[in-house]
């Protein structure tokens, strides 16, 4: 919207003679010749002529007011051209230009194009201090900063880095850039990304004519361009859900059993931060939590990746019901009690470390109500040899186990709540359902 101009020319020379002569008798009673013949009517019509004159000069902008507001657009330094039009136009455009970072939109745009040397990707974060040492600190709001995190071009991995990481020059230079154009209050900082180190544990049920060491490579091959901290964005969450879309569609695999994710950074990782897992209500596991200056690194091991044939796979359904000790958070209690069993039938884990390679019994025991695992010997008989308990109750949160059956899915198997058999060479697909209820005093 224009501004409304003033009108200074609103008064002509009728006008000021009239108002000169109405003021006469009020200030000079005695003047009573007020014909223009009086040299005093004489003087008052040539003073209305000139100040109806300064009246008309005064309502006009000159071409040196142009010019004195020009320079301040400008700067000091500006020199005219000589053709008014023709600054005002290149002055009126080169205000639209994106110069002064005041958004964070500003600050990503000037790093992308306006900076000559060469950034990937920026993401700018306000109200952080990305500069600080440690993790707690730089999720702390600090009003008054941003911090501006690049990825480079360069996509060379120094040493002990998870990721590229943008050179002290470039981030100097960067800062430089940036700080003739920031606002006087604003404290800017330019970082690389911090890397979120992302690994997991995958149970695959592959197809009869896949190759296991094909099929683990395959799924390798596919979650790096997936993790890729070229494309993905910045501090969004990595859900596991995806990774169960991404490896149904490897060549080879049949159905997924299981997968977890985790993140761990090493003693010698630069610039690395561990992830928060995501859980569901329900103690499911849904994620890993990343923030604003976050991305995410594979390091996925071939060795936690479980391959074997489905039909292999014995589907296991196990309920648990618990009682929460008094104050206890329902939801935390779930969660843990939905991790331990899951260790404890996975086979990386607790089934079988047992017995490796041969049959197994799960065993559901009373007094106190708990399960047991137990390993077989040579078949037919299949003698009971040593044997290993999950005591529930002794979980943290746990105060009463008022339930348990488990249950093979196996047609094969004969019904029962409180056993199932496992052969040789199978691997549990377990479907857990655990309820946990609030404690309730009798008092």
């Amino acid at each position: 919207m224009p501004l409304q101009l003033p009108n200074l020319d609103d008064r002509t020379y009728d006008d000021l003679v009239a108002e000169a002569l109405s003021l006469i008798p009020t200030y000079a009673p005695e003047w009573t010749n007020h014909n223009p013949s009086d040299p005093g009517i004489a003087l008052i019509e040539l003073f209305a002529y000139l100040t109806e004159m300064l009246i008309y000069r005064l309502n006009q902008v000159t071409d040196d007011n142009f010019y004195t507001f020009l320079r301040l657009l400008n700067g000091p330094d500006w020199q005219p051209s000589g053709n008014l039009q023709q600054d005002i136009r290149g002055s009126v455009l080169q205000i639209r230009d994106r110069y002064r970072a005041v958004t964070g939109e500003d600050f990503e745009f000037l790093s992308l194009q306006e900076f000559e040397q060469a950034i990937a990707r920026t993401t700018c974060v306000p109200e952080r201090n990305l500069e600080a040492l440690t993790e707690d600190v730089r999720k702390q709001r600090q009003p008054g900063h941003i911090s501006l995190v690049i990825l480079p071009t360069d996509e060379r991995v120094a040493a002990n880095e998870l990721g590229p990481q943008p050179t002290p020059e470039q981030r100097e230079a960067l800062w430089k850039f940036l700080d003739q154009r920031r606002l006087i209050t604003v404290r800017h900082h330019v970082v690389g990304p911090f890397y979120v180190p992302v690994s997991a544990e995958i149970l695959v049920a592959r197809r009869p004519d896949a190759v296991d060491e094909v099929v683990r490579q395959r799924i390798v091959d596919a979650i790096a361009p997936f993790l890729n901290p070229k494309q993905w964005p910045f501090g969004r969450a990595v859900y596991v859900s995806e990774f169960y879309e991404l490896l149904e569609q490897v060549e080879g695999v049949d159905f997924l059993a299981d997968i977890m994710l985790d993140s761990q950074c090493g003693a010698q990782d630069l610039h690395c931060v561990t992830a928060e897992p995501i859980w569901h209500e329900t103690g499911d596991f849904v994620g890993l939590r990343l923030y604003d200056h976050h991305l995410p690194a594979a390091r996925i091991d071939p060795t936690r990746i479980v391959v074997a044939p489905s039909a292999n796979f014995l589907g296991v359904q196990l309920q648990v019901r618990v009682t929460a000790t008094a104050g206890a958070e329902l939801s935390v209690v779930r969660r843990t009690l939905a991790t331990q069993l899951r260790r404890f039938f996975h086979p990386l884990h607790g089934i079988r470390a047992l017995n490796p390679s041969g049959a197994m019994r799960i065993r559901v025991l009373t007094n106190p109500l708990r399960l047991r695992l137990i390993s077989l010997g040579s078949p037919p008989q299949f003698v009971e040899q040593n044997s290993r308990d999950i005591d529930l109750a002794a979980i943290l949160g746990v105060g009463q186990v008022t339930a348990i059956a488990v249950q093979s899915l196996s047609t094969r198997q004969s019904a029962s709540n409180s056993e199932v058999f496992i052969q040789a060479g199978q691997v549990i697909d377990l479907r857990l359902r655990v309820d946990v209820q609030q404690f309730v005093s009798s008092v």
